[in-house]
């Protein structure tokens, strides 16, 4: 919950007592929690609408209360709203939002549907010539050192521009994929890079320079490097989100809720560009542990 409130500030208008907000949003959120959901992840996507801009930023402590009723009702599945109630053209556009599809690129050795990304992913793939609206999210091979030209890179062009998938979580290798195939894509999907293991050899002469989307990396991340997410978010520009005693694999449970972890400030970008560790090949149980430590000092 600390961390949704350090989130929740940049979200708000600076006149609104900060404080006296969230604490208004956690009555909300426990007295009209979202139908489906928990306190917490209703304020998550109440302030993700806020954020992408689905709605404007609430003027006073009374809009935060009425954007939340309305927002209540979009998820109530006894209310319907009409186009002649105030609120139909704004939240028509967040319903547009929640339906939106979210593909995803898996890791190494992985299949889609182990991303746990639904309703896309939940079919397994056909072939590797995607048409739009198919189902399903790309198989990827588990090689390294891949060229510009590789099957890999070609189908992931050709699912981004046929499927057109609004938003992608992008994993480990499929980070690299990612970055691969979106130089040379005609579509640009809000992208959720998780451990982005783009600089671990997987796809040669690549150079990540897409910036729509946002990072997040697990502090004990035993696989890819902590700092080569940080360099990323340097070279990007894209904001990064890291999350304490999250490993390779468990920081996948963060992918739908990214702005949920610390974010990390250019200052601490800079410190951790300097102090953080960085290895080649498999690491040591002593770097991991050096990994969060140093993170967690620096964004203390």
């Amino acid at each position: 919950m600390k961390l949704l409130l350090e989130n929740w500030r940049k979200y708000i208008k600076e006149e609104i007592d900060q404080i006296d907000a969230f604490e208004l949003l956690k009555q909300l959120a426990k007295e009209r929690t979202f139908p489906g959901l928990d306190p917490t992840m209703s304020i998550q996507i109440f302030a993700d609408g806020i954020r992408n801009g689905t709605y404007p930023k609430p003027e006073s402590i009374e809009d935060i209360e009425k954007i939340w009723n309305s927002v209540y009702t979009i998820f109530d599945p006894t209310h319907t709203l009409h186009a002649e109630d105030p609120e139909y053209d704004i939240f028509e556009n967040w319903r547009q939002y929640l339906k939106e599809e979210t593909a995803a690129f898996h890791g190494f050795k992985m299949k889609p549907t182990q991303m746990r990304v639904s309703p896309q992913c939940d079919t397994p793939p056909g072939d590797d010539q995607w048409q739009t609206g198919e189902k399903g999210c790309p198989q990827f091979t588990n090689e390294r050192g891949i060229s510009q030209n590789h099957p890999d890179i070609i189908e992931a062009i050709e699912f981004l521009n046929n499927v057109k998938p609004s938003g992608l979580i992008a994993y480990s290798r499929g980070g690299a994929i990612a970055f691969a195939a979106l130089a040379r894509s005609d579509h640009s999907p809000k992208v959720t890079f998780v451990a982005p293991a783009w600089k671990r050899g997987w796809v040669s002469g690549m150079t990540p320079n897409y910036s729509n989307g946002v990072i997040i990396h697990g502090m004990a991340d035993e696989a890819v490097p902590l700092k080569q997410s940080f360099e990323l978010a340097q070279i990007t520009g894209m904001p990064l989100y890291v999350f304490p005693n999250k490993k390779h694999i468990s920081i996948l449970k963060d992918k739908d809720s990214p702005i949920s972890g610390m974010q990390v400030s250019s200052e601490a970008l800079k410190d951790g560009l300097n102090k953080l560790p960085e290895w080649e090949g498999a690491s040591t149980s002593d770097e991991v542990m050096n990994q969060h430590r140093i993170a967690m000092e620096i964004l203390k």
